[in-house]
């Protein structure tokens, strides 16, 4: 179990360091430990709150979490929607929980240098609320959609400052339908809906 931690700080340290093209390459699992420990600390994206409205009935409720170098990444800039540039290392991360508040899944960012130029260096992961991991790298679905965002680095500022249109919601998950209270931020906010 120690040589476990071991190797997962260095993989960890790594990325974070820049060294990601000298190095190991993060795997589900060290992304998985770095999850947690954004999970425990609690430490909410900036503009974001606990049980904030999804999009989606498998997101009903969200809680957006960030690690230390993208929090402060993110009050530098005075948001999300000022950030264009992640610094290497940063964890962005969300609980999805269903409308009973039971946690259905948690997807994860994690910014690495030399990882994918193509897509702006970000690790894209989707995981069990038992850490599981059910997409983890180079995942299509979430970098196709992430792209909306191409302005603030792929990464979406909490509703409602980007809201997502229903179409576009309908293209990437055509099964899945809207929650009332994300219908309501639509409403409520039509100037926030990204194009």
């Amino acid at each position: 179990m120690k040589l476990r931690s071991v190797a997962v700080a260095f993989a960890l340290t790594v990325c974070a360091t820049g060294l990601l093209a000298q190095g190991p390459k993060p795997t589900p699992v060290s992304l998985w430990h770095n999850v947690q420990g954004v999970i425990n600390g609690k430490r909410l994206l900036p503009g974001s709150k606990r049980f904030q409205p999804g999009s989606r009935n498998a997101d009903y409720y969200t809680i957006d979490g960030v690690n230390a170098i993208a929090r402060s990444y993110v009050l530098k800039h005075h948001g999300v929607v000022q950030c264009s540039n992640f610094p290497n290392g940063s964890l962005l991360i969300k609980q999805n929980y269903d409308v009973s508040h039971k946690l259905v899944n948690i997807t994860a960012m994690l910014k690495c240098k030399g990882y994918d130029t193509a897509d702006n260096d970000w690790v894209m992961a989707n995981y069990s609320p038992a850490g599981k991991a059910i997409a983890f790298g180079k995942v299509a679905l979430c970098i196709n959609c992430h792209a909306i965002a191409a302005k603030s680095d792929t990464v979406f500022a909490p509703p409602p400052a980007n809201l997502l249109s229903p179409k576009t919601i309908h293209v990437y998950f055509p099964a899945k339908k809207i929650t009332i209270p994300y219908l309501k931020l639509l409403k409520k906010y039509p100037h926030s809906i990204m194009q």
